[in-house]
């Protein structure tokens, strides 16, 4: 109760314009609290899934409602408590819902009947290869949903009269994608698909944008992989002589490199015999002889079906002899087999930028370039150097301590206002709390005049005025009744 009693003191003790503001604080206090408490106490929800469509979202919220999830939807995103986020994609992963419409791949070939037609073999076959080739372009984290569509043509007798296969792949990306992912999806769909070229794909995004057309990947141009390959290789090259040119002449240097390379991929295989040699070993050697002697009627007769010997033909010696041979000489043979990879150079052009004032001359710098670039005046190779007026290394660093003086002094003069007005604060709020010194007149002195006129003045604690008034009327009884006389005749005349 002593407590209780003191703190109510202290109210009490309080002025009214304090205690309005104590009440005041503690109500938005309050206020402020409510929405904390039940923000805190709240589940934290998190997106199960985003950008469902209106068909698979029926099926969501009904199997969430069936597993008895709380969820809340936020556009076209369904948001569960976060502690039960895995759960839940694992029951519905299980009751085979998902965000995304199931596109159905090699499992179409699981229930086939006996009797199916080779046509329906072949359209389930072709489906399955897109579905799973949407599926593949699916898992990149650059594509929320894909349709790849294929045409296959059939078997043609002759290849000479075969047509090639061609695609057409549909993404929906999950943000833009860039040369290298582009060349990535028709690499996958080429790869996958028999007899497939990359120049036969087109791809094309959700707002029709098409990404890829059949011929971008042809030989006969220049492809992306190519550009980058040649860029890459400049940029290195132009890097490494501008760290040699700034050594060599000890200021700044630009560089500027162009090269031509040669993407070609060549195979060459040459066989050389040896003129000069006239003979050789026998690899292989086989002979066969015929010999016939004796008497026997001689050939003769008539020519044609009805032929026979002819009359009176006498008999007579006759022998016949035949020799074959056959050799096969081994002949001295040289065989190359040469491939070229692609990428080599074909021709380059180096510019430079130097300060005028460096005393290296332009021939040393020309040959220093042209060593170091690996130049080929007689391929056509060409260097080109430019001198210009460089400001010095030193003055650099000059005009950054002068920014950085003028930077110092601004915070000084920041930090100096800051520092006032917190000084000037401060004293307003000492003097809000500060009461105004009471002036203290000492009884002996104080005359019932001054009384009079400031009817309002503090005094000092101990004795209260009326006291002090009662104590100096039972001392001078006369002298307060003729001041009172006194007074009321003053007032007479005024109001007179």
């Amino acid at each position: 109760m002593e407590l209780k009693d003191r703190l109510a003191a202290l109210v009490r003790a309080l002025p009214p314009a304090q205690r309005v503001g104590i009440v005041v604080g503690v109500a938005v206090l309050v206020m402020a609290a409510v929405p904390f408490v039940r923000w805190v106490m709240s589940p934290s929800y998190s997106v199960l899934y985003a950008g469902v469509a209106d068909a698979e979202l029926a099926t969501v919220l009904g199997e969430l409602d069936s597993l008895g999830v709380p969820y809340e939807l936020d556009g076209s995103r369904i948001m569960v408590p976060q502690e039960r986020l895995h759960t839940v994609r694992a029951s519905l992963a299980q009751a085979g819902v998902s965000s995304n419409p199931t596109v159905p791949g090699y499992e179409l070939l699981d229930d086939q009947a006996l009797g199916t037609s080779d046509l329906r073999q072949r359209v389930d076959l072709q489906r399955a290869v897109e579905g799973e080739l949407a599926r593949t372009l699916g898992a990149m984290d650059a594509v929320d949903t894909a349709t790849v569509r294929l045409v296959l043509p059939e078997d043609k007798l002759f290849t000479d009269n075969q047509e090639p296969a061609t695609a057409s792949v549909l993404v929906r990306p999950a943000r833009q994608l860039d040369a290298g992912e582009i060349e990535a999806i028709t690499l996958l769909v080429s790869s996958a698909v028999e007899g497939l070229n990359t120049d036969q794909i087109t791809v094309a995004d959700t707002s029709g944008t098409v990404l890829h057309a059949p011929g971008d990947g042809s030989t006969g141009g220049v492809t992306d992989r190519q550009q980058k390959r040649t860029q890459e290789f400049e940029r290195r090259l132009a890097a490494e002589l501008s760290v040699l040119l700034e050594r060599a002449t000890n200021s700044p240097a630009s560089v500027v490199v162009r090269a031509d390379l040669d993407f070609d991929e060549v195979e060459t295989q040459t066989d050389t015999y040896d003129p000069n040699e006239r003979g050789g070993i026998p690899l292989r050697e086989a002979t066969s002889g015929e010999l016939y002697e004796g008497t026997a009627a001689p050939a003769g007769g008539i020519v044609g079906v009805d032929g026979g010997p002819l009359a009176n033909a006498g008999a007579g010696d006759g022998s016949y002899e035949r020799d074959e041979a056959t050799r096969e000489f081994g002949v001295d043979r040289i065989t190359t087999r040469e491939v070229r990879a692609p990428g080599s150079v074909e021709g380059l052009s180096v510019a430079l930028v130097v300060d005028e004032a460096s005393p290296v001359p332009d021939g040393e710098l020309r040959e220093l370039v042209t060593a170091a670039a690996g130049l080929d005046v007689e391929r056509g190779d060409a260097v080109a150097i430019s001198r210009v007026v460089i400001p010095a290394l030193e003055e650099v660093p000059e005009a950054a301590d002068g920014m950085m003086d003028l930077v110092k002094q601004i915070v000084a003069l920041v930090v100096l206002i800051v520092v006032a007005v917190g000084l000037f604060l401060m004293s307003r709020a000492r003097r809000r709390e500060d009461p105004e010194p009471t002036k203290v007149v000492p009884a002996a002195v104080r005359q019932p005049a001054a009384l009079a006129e400031n009817p309002t003045e503090v005094l000092p604690s101990g004795p209260t005025i009326q006291d002090e008034v009662s104590e100096l009327v039972e001392r001078q009884p006369e002298e307060i009744a003729a001041l009172l006389r006194g007074w009321l005749a003053d007032r007479r005349t005024v109001a007179r």
